[in-house]
């Protein structure tokens, strides 16, 4: 098969780093929840959206070494580049829309080095695009089997083939059921699901 799967928030896990790093910025307080959800709302809801994209800015790139890759995303690709042929497929703007001017691709890079990912997945299987509507082309263009994401948009996204066969992975909220794409909670039901390991 022929898997893509997307990268931020599916396999590299911002858990606390955007608190973390908000805290360290002065962008929020202590009295803020933990969660990037909740780190969003809290300077969005000042009237803020300018240092909620500067944080983004920040943790994404010079601040990427400090986010890990997801419970058993690293079992799953280790098993599954012995089977089938994988795809990074990601929507990241080269530059931050605010804030320091860090190039997000290569940090997204430096970070897959690190880990042990590009060991896995070469180079040529990982793509960043800078629109949505050019990673959907991407997956299209790659004729995925399945793809892999966290955002509704992107697998319910109308330009997506309807051959694909569309995971979202997002903790398990039931709100976010569709007929469109199976809902995950986590890696280790990916690997079941798909037979990888």
């Amino acid at each position: 098969m022929r898997i893509g799967i997307d990268f931020d928030n599916t396999i590299i896990c911002y858990d606390n780093v955007f608190f973390e790093v908000g805290i360290e910025h002065g962008f929020i307080d202590p009295s803020c929840g933990s969660t990037k959800v909740d780190v969003k709302n809290f300077v969005n809801s000042r009237g803020r959206e300018t240092d909620w994209t500067a944080l983004q800015g920040i943790v994404y790139g010079s601040e990427i070494n400090r986010a890990q890759p997801y419970s058993g995303v690293m079992d799953f690709i280790h098993h599954a580049t012995k089977q089938h042929q994988i795809y990074i497929v990601s929507h990241k703007t080269l530059f931050p829309l605010a804030g320091l001017k860090t190039d997000l691709h290569l940090a997204a890079h430096r970070w897959l080095e690190a880990t042990g990912v590009m060991n896995l997945i070469p180079a040529q299987s990982i793509y960043f695009e800078l629109t949505i509507e050019e990673k959907i082309s991407q997956i299209n263009n790659l004729s995925c089997d399945i793809f892999i994401d966290d955002l509704p948009e992107v697998l319910g996204h109308p330009q997506m083939s309807s051959i694909v066969q569309k995971i979202l992975f997002n903790g398990g909220a039931a709100q976010n059921a569709s007929p469109l794409y199976r809902v995950v909670r986590n890696w280790s039901e990916i690997s079941k699901i798909l037979g990888v390991g």
